[in-house]
């Protein structure tokens, strides 16, 4: 941890509810299997995405310093 920035409360407070919160849902949740699939599959789509935004700025970038 840096010294000269530490950590927010407020941030912490947030991390341990979110925390709570995943362990509160799977534990009622009936169907656990369908919501992993669906977070896994969430997860993958925005990776994607974030990739083809990264390559089309990657090469944006390029294009405007001349390369």
């Amino acid at each position: 941890m840096n010294p000269e920035n530490p950590m927010n409360p407020f941030k912490a407070a947030a991390a341990v509810l979110l925390v709570a919160v995943v362990v509160i849902l799977l534990t009622t949740i009936k169907n656990i299997e369908a919501v992993v699939l669906g977070i896994t599959v969430l997860i993958i789509t925005s990776s994607v995405f974030t990739y083809a935004a990264s390559l089309r700025r990657r090469n944006n970038d390029r294009r405007a310093a001349g390369m």
